[in-house]
């Protein structure tokens, strides 16, 4: 894969984000310090990527939570259960589903297919080789695919309205069992909205404008 198009995805993907949780990342002073909640690599200096998804993000909607941490290849295992441990045990599941869907979404680029439901999610920790016979780093941690109870998210594979190939994320909640108390994603139309975005070839877009920024340069 190369530099553009891996640029293009991960611009993307910060786009997704946003998509997903329907605001912006909130100023340090209103967080409490060292416990802002950040996207890494994301800061006043960089409004290119923010305004290339506008056209596609929803309104700000303060009272919901971005993910509570930059990128997980970059933060070790202690790190990221310390800051799912300080959330209750259901909003860590919203989180982890959040980062699950986003995830998958990554795999279906990467690998043109979402994961066989014998492979599950643990093919996300242990990626195969790439199309281009290239390594991948892991795309999660063992910590991000458990819901707040320790209990692995289940995955399956789903179409969606608009008939694209998907899938369905979701926790069996307290009881690790099938019950009312499960947990499903409430943000799955946008989860949606995203791949029907990369299925019409945001990519391609994306990719095509870094190549000829790139040459103008």
């Amino acid at each position: 894969m190369n530099l553009q198009r891996s640029f293009a995805i991960s611009l993307l993907l910060f786009g997704s984000m946003f998509i997903l949780t329907g605001c912006a990342p909130k100023p340090a002073s209103e967080e409490g310090g060292d416990d802002a909640m950040i996207v890494s690599g994301v800061d006043d200096s960089e409004p290119a990527a923010v305004e290339t998804m506008e056209a596609s993000t929803p309104k700000s909607q303060p009272e919901k939570e971005i993910l509570p941490f930059p990128h997980p290849g970059k933060m070790s295992e202690a790190d990221i259960e310390k800051i799912l441990s300080e959330k209750p045990p259901k909003e860590a599941t919203m989180i982890n589903l959040r980062f699950v869907s986003i995830a998958l979404l990554l795999f279906q680029v990467i690998y043109d297919r979402y994961p066989t439901e014998e492979e599950g999610l643990a093919i996300l920790l242990n990626p195969p080789m790439t199309p281009d016979g290239e390594k991948r780093d892991p795309i999660a941690r063992p910590i991000l695919i458990e819901d707040g109870w320790g209990n692995p998210i289940q995955y399956r594979h789903a179409t969606w309205d608009n008939d694209l190939p998907g899938f369905e994320v979701w926790s069996w909640g307290p009881d690790g069992d099938e019950s009312e108390d499960d947990i499903r994603p409430d943000f799955m139309d946008e989860i949606v909205k995203t791949a029907a975005m990369i299925e019409a070839g945001a990519l391609d877009q994306l990719d095509s404008a870094t190549s000829e920024s790139s040459s103008d340069q």
